[in-house]
């Protein structure tokens, strides 16, 4: 037997897929339109990040970097504030204790997550009598997944910028932008891999 979440997944994840590719497509377009704007939004808490780290860098309270995280957080998701982490590390990567993070919301990707959200629901509820809150919880939390994808696409886009504003920061050879889940699985943004 089918979970009754599952039941209702397979009953809107046709509605979700279609409504994210129309999103999808709106996003992309306001990114290109707007893209100097875009970008100067993207790389500003960027810019702040490393400078922070030069700073600290040349009193020498931090060590070269090996790594710069950027990590969606899934409890941002219900919060609404839709922050990623970035976060840049030493060689001991989770283990660096001289931290130096900041928080970031990618413009556009969630601007409307919400509504998106509500109309689905009322979708859902057309079918499925005594919606429970987890179970749109369940429903919220794989729509937040195809936005998490399309940052993935983005920041793939701006690697470039991002490894040309880190020039000033002692880095390592091994250098690596990662990006996913807070101390969870990552996908490597830079260098890119074959």
């Amino acid at each position: 037997m089918m979970d009754r979440r599952e039941e209702i997944l397979a009953y809107i994840q046709p509605e979700m897929e279609q409504r994210f590719t129309e999103r999808a497509k709106k996003i992309l377009a306001l990114c290109e339109g707007n893209s100097e704007q875009f970008v100067a939004d993207c790389l500003a808490p960027f810019i702040d990040l490393f400078a922070r780290c030069i700073d600290l860098q040349k009193q020498g309270e931090k060590e070269e970097i090996h790594y710069l995280c950027i990590s969606h957080l899934m409890s941002s998701i219900f919060t609404g504030s839709y922050h990623l982490r970035l976060d840049l590390y030493s060689h001991l990567y989770l283990l660096d204790e001289n931290e130096v993070i900041t928080y970031w919301t990618v413009p556009y990707i969630f601007d409307s997550f919400t509504d998106d959200l509500l109309s689905l629901e009322a979708i859902i509820k057309k079918r499925f009598i005594r919606l429970r809150p987890f179970e749109m919880e369940h429903i919220k939390l794989i729509y937040a997944k195809y936005h998490f994808d399309l940052i993935t696409h983005l920041l793939k886009e701006l690697a470039d910028y991002m490894e040309a504003l880190g020039e000033s920061m002692e880095k390592a050879k091994e250098y690596k932008v990662l990006y996913g889940e807070l101390w969870g699985e990552c996908v490597t943004i830079f260098p890119v891999e074959e």
